[in-house]
Parts: C-alpha cells; sequence; structure tokens
C-alpha cells in the first residue's frame, strides 16, 4: 500500500476525486520530485495536496492563496509560471510539514 496520494488541480477545471491524482508512493523523495515537475509546468495547476493515508493527514497548498508562497513571472515567451526560488521554498515547506 502507498503511504502518500499527491493531487493538483486548477480552480477553473478540477477534475474531482482521483482524476487529479498525480502520484501514489511511499517516498516523501518521490512526492517532492513530483511537486517540482508539477510546479515547473509551463501552465502550473494552482492546488496542491498530498494525502499522507498512515496519518491520515491532508496537506492544501493553494497558490491564489498564496499559502504556498508561489511566486508567478513571465518567460521568454510571456507566459506565466512559477519562479524556480519560489518553487524550492514550497518544496522545503512541504519537506517540513511531512515531517
Amino acid at each position: 500500500m502507498y503511504r502518500y496520494l499527491v493531487f493538483s488541480a486548477t480552480y477553473y477545471y478540477p477534475g474531482g476525486g482521483m482524476e487529479d491524482c498525480y502520484l501514489k508512493s511511499s517516498s516523501v523523495d518521490e512526492v517532492l520530485e513530483k511537486l517540482k515537475s508539477l510546479t515547473s509546468e509551463t501552465v502550473p495547476n494552482e492546488i496542491y495536496q498530498i494525502y499522507d493515508i498512515e496519518n491520515d493527514l491532508s496537506l492544501k497548498y493553494e497558490s491564489v492563496l498564496n499559502d504556498c508562497k508561489l511566486e508567478e513571472s513571465e518567460n521568454e515567451n510571456g507566459i506565466t509560471i512559477y519562479t524556480p526560488e519560489s518553487i524550492e521554498r514550497f518544496l522545503n515547506q512541504v519537506r517540513k510539514d511531512l515531517g
């Protein structure tokens, strides 16, 4: 059985339930790597949620509320992305929250 489920969605088009599940894993490192991948996409999602099955703990981060401190900038093509520095801060916060 997996320990962590990683979900991600946008406000305007959430799939709902397991359709928003991007990873099932027992490794914190895999969770962090998937979050790094998801936040580095050209059009990143706005909601990130990790469910720790073992501890029945749900961690939810919403970029619109800025509780995950993801800062936006534009790339060379004028597309909004999250800055690499803010992605690292977010991953450090998740690492800390997962203990």
